[in-house]
């Protein structure tokens, strides 16, 4: 099946209206195994020309200017535009199709929240972009389409250039992070440089594409982001290997400036966790975006997995980040995140939540 006849059979399918048409071509879309083929220049207009009217005649708030339909819309066909007049021969990024980049990016425009890591620990990256995107839009794009064409891009005031490995290495990646965009956008920010490839266990797993705490603060503030505070922290035994983990082996600061989470968990990480959790809630309350720490399995917990209940601390290697949507605290905890390429609400108590909770960083736009 062609992404025209997807589309074609995804407004067909709709019981109720576009919206629901813009839903069923996401899951079929997504759909493992979904063959892209090479869309045509016709096939290419057409699909774009289409998402864009299905975007601006959804039933849905405008809650600001920068995420109206409207918007979003425009942004859509000025991509269809930008990618039209520009041959296939000159984009930077070798074996993706043009075409099929600027309907993946169109789709990422519409639902940022759709970013996906696939098998790779891209985490952090996910995060930002998701951040990013949602509220400059077309910022967001003309970051992707630049990298895309010319090979470098502006993310805020921080220039991203990624190597020619990275720019030809897709076809190798591809089985780990299938969307092409999700791949050019999310890889040239980590700037991945594959090295950990012959290494398949320990903390060297996936080593170049870790994000630190200081990373992702230093992302935000070059994005253009005040007010950046990182208020996460590890376990007491773990600082000094994690230290040395961050300086030696992918090269980031441990935590953004003022971080004094570990000190303070160390005293009493429960009670620590709980004013932590209180500061998050706040920084949400105050519009600030907010980007969570944890354990990878609460993210597992979040879309619906099986858990026992735990005492000790996350593990070093297996850290997880999300961005942050909703957070309600009392005896037990409902959060709502950004993770695998959806949002999921959970609620946990506090005894399940706190051993797999590492604090957050957050930032006002």
């Amino acid at each position: 099946m062609s992404i025209r006849q997807a589309m074609n059979e995804a407004l067909n399918n709709a019981a109720n209206g576009y919206a629901d048409a813009v839903d069923q071509f996401y899951e079929r879309l997504q759909e493992e195994g979904f063959d892209w083929g090479t869309p045509t220049l016709q096939d290419y207009q057409y699909v774009m020309d289409t998402f864009a009217d299905w975007v601006e005649k959804e039933r849905k708030v405008d809650k600001s200017e920068t995420t109206s339909r409207a918007y979003r819309a425009k942004i859509i066909r000025h991509i269809k535009e930008f990618l039209t007049n520009q041959r296939a021969a000159t984009v930077s990024f070798l074996h993706i199709n043009p075409a099929v980049f600027g309907i993946q990016l169109a789709m990422r425009v519409r639902r940022p929240r759709s970013f996906d890591q696939g098998q790779t620990s891209l985490c952090g990256a996910v995060s930002v972009l998701y951040a990013f995107a949602k509220r400059e839009p077309m910022q967001f794009a003309q970051f992707a389409l630049d990298l895309f064409v010319k090979g470098h891009a502006l993310f805020g005031q921080l220039e991203i250039t990624p190597s020619l490995k990275i720019r030809q290495n897709y076809p190798l990646r591809r089985s780990k992070i299938p969307w092409a965009v999700d791949y050019v956008t999310l890889v040239s920010l980590r700037h991945c440089t594959f090295w950990t490839d012959k290494y398949r266990v320990g903390m060297l797993r996936g080593a170049d594409e870790t994000t630190m705490p200081g990373q992702i603060a230093s992302w935000l503030s070059q994005a253009g982001y005040s007010d950046v505070e990182d208020h996460t922290f590890f376990a007491k035994n773990q600082t000094k290997v994690v230290k040395l983990f961050s300086t030696k082996v992918v090269g980031q600061a441990m935590h953004g400036s003022g971080a004094d989470g570990d000190a303070l968990a160390k005293v009493d990480r429960k009670n620590y966790a709980v004013l932590n959790l209180g500061l998050a809630q706040q920084a949400l309350s105050e519009g600030k975006v907010v980007i969570m720490f944890s354990d990878g399995e609460l993210g597992d917990i979040a879309r619906g997995d099986d858990f026992q209940a735990r005492r000790g601390p996350t593990s070093v290697g297996h850290h997880h980040w999300m961005a942050v949507r909703k957070i309600d605290l009392g005896p037990n905890v409902t959060f709502k995140v950004i993770t695998w390429g959806t949002s999921y609400t959970a609620t946990l108590s506090l005894d399940h939540l706190v051993p797999r909770y590492n604090g957050f960083v957050c930032a006002r736009p």
